[in-house]
């Protein structure tokens, strides 16, 4: 089963700090039932979970989607749909 993958890696680890996995068939009920955390997540990297939701549905994407590099805190997160 297809799934949605963020990883966060800190500080240049090639092993990352923090993952979500949230299966591709489930993903609209995940964005209504993420926790605080998760979203938060997604906020303070300006990204909206729900457009994201829309656009993996409509586009079928396979691969990364977006990788966010953020120089200040030396953090990369990675999106993919494996």
């Amino acid at each position: 089963m297809a799934k949605l993958r963020i990883r966060i890696y800190k500080n240049d680890n090639p092993e990352p700090s923090q993952t979500i996995s949230i299966p591709l068939a489930f993903l609209k009920l995940a964005v209504k039932m993420a926790p605080k955390k998760i979203k938060k997540i997604f906020e303070d990297k300006g990204l909206d979970l729900s457009t994201l939701a829309d656009i993996v549905k409509k586009t079928d994407p396979q691969g990364v989607i977006a990788e966010i590099e953020d120089h200040e805190t030396n953090e990369k997160t990675v999106i993919s749909v494996e």
